[in-house]
């Protein structure tokens, strides 16, 4: 209804889906801004929200359960104001997923879709919840439904996709789709985490080394110990091997 709050709004999207520590804190600051001039509407709660569950996956803020704690908060605003609001029940399905609970974190994903059929990241994220839970086939079709309604993307999309193939073995074809990430948005640290996994699996040691140097470079801090936690993953083989393929790369512990 403000076009100044929207303006703050669209400011945010661009910084937030960049996906990296000094991008994430500007979104929040955008989003937050956003609020302060436009308290009734639901979606820069979302997006405020959303840039707390990131730094809860990626241990960028001293308290990660602070961070999922102000996740919390802002989803409960935004649904109070608007419960019809897609992008609300994504950010909640996330939230269950960090804490395994993954029926529920499936179940708010899909009325995300139910509430908006044509929205490419209510598919992408979906997808997401799918490929934690196994269920990579299923994941796979979301995510080419994904692309079809959103055919220029984000670059998690291809992360997304890259790591259903991952999880199912195909190695190239994930390498494949996240370079294809990396090619608008080299700073976005999750692709290079499934393609270091990637490389490793094949024994291709110095390109893996090259991607742990990227993500030491994004995030100087990063710990596999913290990050191995933070997984979500309901198979615990998955998350093993995945885990095995950054340490063997030489992620730090």
């Amino acid at each position: 209804k403000n076009i100044q709050a929207f303006d703050k709004q669209m400011r945010g999207f661009e910084c937030f889906y960049r996906l990296n520590e000094k991008d994430n804190n500007q979104a929040r600051h955008f989003f937050n801004e956003a609020i302060n001039i436009d308290k009734t509407s639901a979606m820069p709660y979302v997006m405020q929200g959303c840039t707390h569950i990131v730094d809860f996956w990626y241990g960028w803020k001293k308290s990660p359960l602070q961070s999922l704690e102000e996740a919390e908060k802002n989803v409960a605003k935004a649904l109070a104001l608007n419960d019809s609001l897609d992008m609300a029940h994504l950010l909640l399905g996330w939230i269950y997923l960090a804490k395994r609970k993954h029926e529920e974190a499936i179940i708010e994903c899909e009325r995300a879709v139910e509430l908006n059929p044509n929205g490419a990241d209510a598919h992408a994220h979906l997808a997401l919840m799918h490929i934690h839970s196994d269920e990579t086939e299923l994941a796979i079709k979301l995510l080419k439904r994904a692309f079809r309604l959103n055919p220029i993307p984000p670059t998690i999309y291809y992360d997304f996709l890259a790591m259903a193939h991952m999880n199912n073995g195909k190695y190239e074809k994930a390498i494949e789709l996240s370079k294809k990430g990396l090619r608008d948005n080299p700073d976005q640290i999750g692709i290079h985490f499934t393609l270091t996994a990637c490389y490793s699996a094949l024994n291709r040691i110095e390109e893996a080394h090259n991607t742990v140097n990227e993500i030491l470079r994004i995030n100087p801090n990063f710990s596999l110990d913290y990050y191995s936690k933070t997984l979500p993953y309901k198979n615990q083989e998955t998350l093993n091997k995945y885990i095995e393929a950054l340490r063997k790369a030489g992620l730090p512990e």
